[in-house]
């Protein structure tokens, strides 16, 4: 039996477009996550803040510039048990992908904060990359 599978990427504006056009369903999943994610604009004690730095998403403000967004447990049609999206503000998402989500990125034993688990499959750019235990 196949492992269910974890999968994180960098989301940026320009990506969402590529999305639309390929219908990629995973686009489907990132809308229900960003539905959750902007509820939780209006409580500061839930209130987002950005992946690499303090800043913090409020109502009424400017969205992120990019996202970072995990699914963990994609069974093999594609559908994740659980995702986790973060936001990534103006001035962080200038960097690239590797730099910006250097915090989510796993580290020597294979494991980070977004990606616990013993493998899971990173994409930037386009490209995919695995870690395993």
């Amino acid at each position: 039996m196949e492992k269910a599978k974890h999968c994180a990427e960098i989301i940026r504006p320009e990506m969402l477009g590529h999305w639309a056009l390929e219908k990629n369903p995973t686009l489907q999943f990132l809308h229900e996550a960003m539905q959750d994610w902007g509820e939780r604009r209006g409580n500061p004690s839930r209130r987002p803040v950005c992946m690499t730095c303090p800043h913090e998403f409020h109502v009424n403000a400017s969205m992120p510039s990019a996202w970072m967004f995990v699914r963990l447990s994609v069974n093999k049609a594609g559908v994740p048990r659980q995702m986790i999206l973060v936001g990534v503000c103006e001035k962080c998402a200038t960097k690239d992908d590797v730099t910006c989500c250097g915090r989510a990125l796993p580290n020597s034993a294979g494991r980070s904060p977004t990606c616990p688990s013993s493998k899971c499959t990173w994409f930037s750019n386009g490209r995919a990359w695995s870690t395993e235990e």
